[in-house]
């Protein structure tokens, strides 16, 4: 299903991630089969060190809230672990939900978004509310250097909980519902085509999925790191585009669901591995997965991805994953 989407390009480095669960091997299973355990990423030894000695308490999750709306204080913190042959190095990421400032207050909100599909019919989703988030970055930690000390630096930026409210769960389990009732069809059977509802669905992982990386666009140093890991497009493509490069993504494997045992990471809802490729001037860059869950709060700052992971199109000694390691609800008065 062929769709223009009216709105703006995600940035080509944010395409760079795949997904993962920290400390907990993941199983993906599809019709009745079962993958082999995707490994756990461990924090290096000085991660929980720095961690312990600034408040932040990995391995905590915060259970999912009934209600869609954030609180001020909602705070999710990943784990970003850049492996290069027995060199790693790990960034922690955290994400918390801020008061607005009264210059964040009088911005005028961005335009609503729309996706037009191939029959001509828009389909509009909310961009107008808007949350403050701060941002924190701390690392490199390293394995060849473990007595580094850390640099922390922090960022702000405006996102969307509307956008970010759709989430890619019910994206993939709408796929994963529409697989299963007309793969067995006949040959010749052309499927029904899906409702108005049904291909709202399925496609708000877009907008989500954009809302998502206005935030990892914003993250000091994770540029670099997603670009470090990208497959770059030849000179001659760029050099064709009059300088430019252009990225897209390509989703031709349905998503699977992903059973986490006893491993709940501050979700109750079912939680799904959809699988990606990205290309830069049309050439691969970068195989890539997430996992995702409901956005509940505190999920709601990340869209519901609770992991991502990437590595280049062609065999590499390069590996990345950004993994969800702790999760906090603020309480009502946002603490």
């Amino acid at each position: 299903m062929a769709l223009l989407a009216r709105f703006p390009v995600l940035p080509i480095f944010a395409a760079a991630v795949l997904s993962a669960i920290p400390g907990t091997a993941i199983r993906a299973a599809a019709a009745g089969s079962e993958s082999a355990p995707i490994a756990p990423v461990v924090p290096l030894p000085a991660v929980p060190i720095w961690a312990s000695g600034h408040g932040v308490a990995l391995g905590q999750f915060a259970d999912p809230a009934d209600t869609t709306a954030s609180r001020t204080g909602d705070t999710v913190t990943f784990l970003v672990s850049l492996r290069e042959r027995n060199d790693v190095r790990q960034w922690l990421v955290q994400f918390q939900i801020a008061d607005p400032t009264d210059a964040e207050r009088k911005r005028k909100p961005p335009l609503d978004l729309f996706i037009q599909l191939n029959g001509g019919e828009k389909l509009w989703f909310s961009n107008s509310h808007r949350l403050a988030l701060d941002i924190q970055t701390t690392g490199p930690f390293s394995s060849a250097h473990p007595g580094d000390v850390p640099a922390t630096k922090p960022a702000r930026t405006m996102i969307s909980p509307d956008l970010l409210g759709l989430g890619l769960d019910q994206s993939c389990r709408a796929s994963i519902k529409w697989f299963r009732n007309f793969t067995g069809a006949a040959p010749k059977e052309k499927p029904p085509a899906p409702s108005l509802e049904e291909q709202r669905v399925l496609i708000g992982f877009f907008p989500a999925l954009m809302a998502f990386f206005e935030g990892v666009e914003k993250t000091p140093g994770l540029r670099d790191i997603l670009w470090d890991i990208v497959e770059k497009p030849s000179v001659w493509s760029i050099v064709r585009r009059g300088g430019r490069v252009d990225g897209g993504f390509e989703f031709k494997e349905t998503p699977t669901l992903v059973d986490l045992g006893s491993e709940r990471l501050g979700t109750a809802a079912e939680v799904f591995r959809m699988p990606l490729k990205m290309a830069l001037n049309d050439q691969p860059a970068l195989r890539c997965a997430l996992i995702v869950t409901a956005p509940k709060p505190p999920l709601l700052t990340c869209a519901g991805i609770i992991g991502i992971e990437a590595d280049p199109p062609e065999e590499s000694a390069k590996h990345l994953s950004i993994r969800l390691i702790a999760s906090r609800r603020a309480d009502a008065d946002g603490r």
